[in-house]
C-alpha cells in the first residue's frame, strides 16, 4: 500500500467519522423516542449502505461502496445475534480491469451497553466468509471481525445503527475496516410480546 493510498483512505475515514459523529449527536438530541427501548423488540430486519477502508498489506485493493442486508435476534436484553450480507461491486480491484462482484456474509454477537434506553453504544465479535469471482478466487476466505457502533430507536418499530467492523481474512492475510449505516424495522412475534 502506497503512502498516497493510505493518506486517501485516512482522509476518507476522517470524513465518514466526522459525518457519523454529527449525525449521531443530532439524533441523540431529538425528542420523541425516549419511550421506546432497544430491548423492547426481539427481531430487526434492515437495509444498509457501507464502505470499506482498506488496511491490507500491499494488495492494492481500493476502498469500495457496499450494500447490506441485515437481520438480528435479541435473545437477552443486552445481547443479540446479527446476520449481515454485504455486496460490493468493485471496479478498483487489482489483477483485473473488469467490475468485480464481492460477497460477504458475517455472523456477529452484539452486546448493547444501555439496552433499556432508546440509544446505546454496542460492541460485537463474529466471523464469516468473503467470496470473490473466479479470476480473484484466491482471495476467498474465512473472516473474523470485531466491531463497535451506535444504535438508536426513533419510533416503536424503527431504528438505525452505525458501526465499524475491523475485518481480518484468515486465508490470505487481508484486513480492512467496514463502515455500515443501516435503517431497521423492529418487531416481536405474538408469543414473544406476551
Amino acid at each position: 500500500m502506497t503512502a498516497v493510498s493510505l493518506c486517501k483512505g485516512h482522509a476518507m475515514f476522517k470524513k465518514v467519522f466526522a459525518s457519523t459523529a454529527v449525525l449521531t449527536a443530532f439524533i441523540v438530541n431529538t425528542a420523541g423516542a425516549q419511550e421506546y427501548s432497544i430491548q423492547s423488540k426481539t427481531w430487526e430486519v434492515g437495509l444498509g449502505v457501507g464502505g470499506f477502508i482498506e488496511g491490507s498489506q500491499g494488495d492494492d485493493k481500493q476502498s469500495t461502496a457496499a450494500g447490506a442486508l441485515r437481520a438480528s435476534y435479541r435473545y437477552d436484553p443486552s445481547w443479540s445475534v446479527e446476520l449481515e450480507y454485504m455486496y460490493s461491486n468493485n471496479q478498483s480491484f487489482r489483477y483485473t480491469d473488469d467490475t468485480m462482484d464481492i460477497h460477504r456474509g458475517i455472523l456477529v454477537f452484539d452486546w448493547d451497553m444501555w439496552p433499556q434506553k432508546h440509544y446505546s453504544p454496542y460492541f460485537g465479535i463474529g466471523g464469516g466468509y468473503e467470496s470473490f469471482p473466479t479470476d480473484a478466487a484466491k482471495f476467498n476466505g474465512a473472516i473474523v471481525n470485531i466491531s463497535g457502533g451506535f444504535r438508536y430507536i426513533f419510533a416503536e418499530s424503527w431504528g438505525l445503527n452505525v458501526d465499524a467492523k475491523y475485518k481480518y481474512n484468515l486465508d490470505h492475510i487481508d484486513q480492512n475496516i467496514m463502515l455500515t449505516f443501516a435503517i431497521n424495522y423492529r418487531f416481536s412475534t405474538d408469543d414473544e410480546a406476551k
